[in-house]
């Protein structure tokens, strides 16, 4: 499961660890719950170490979501991470990701 740390004073959601099969639920709550308190996200992904299909698609469509209710949200990952991987292959649907090393 994976862990997730909020710090307020950057509007930052943090993820570690593997997100597995289920993990979306717990994470796009709390995307969307602090989205729409701050009106900006920080999703920082840099130090998931597994990202299923399934919670990159709840990511992307959380992240959507967000934008349309009016708040700004970024996901950050590693380049080369398996969360970079796994959002390419939903690139199509994520517009916007930044790369951090």
């Amino acid at each position: 499961m994976v862990t997730m740390i909020f710090s307020a004073t950057q509007n930052r959601l943090s993820l570690r660890g593997p997100c597995l099969h289920g993990d979306e639920h717990y994470v796009t709550d709390a995307m969307g719950l602090l989205a729409r308190r701050s009106g900006r996200l920080v999703v920082d992904m840099s130090a998931v170490q597994l990202l299923p299909r399934a919670v990159a698609e709840a990511i992307v469509t959380s992240r959507r979501d967000a934008e349309r209710a009016g708040a700004d949200m970024v996901v950050w990952c590693r380049r080369d991470s398996p969360a970079e991987r796994m959002l390419d292959l939903v690139q199509s649907d994520l517009t916007s990701y930044q790369l951090v090393e």
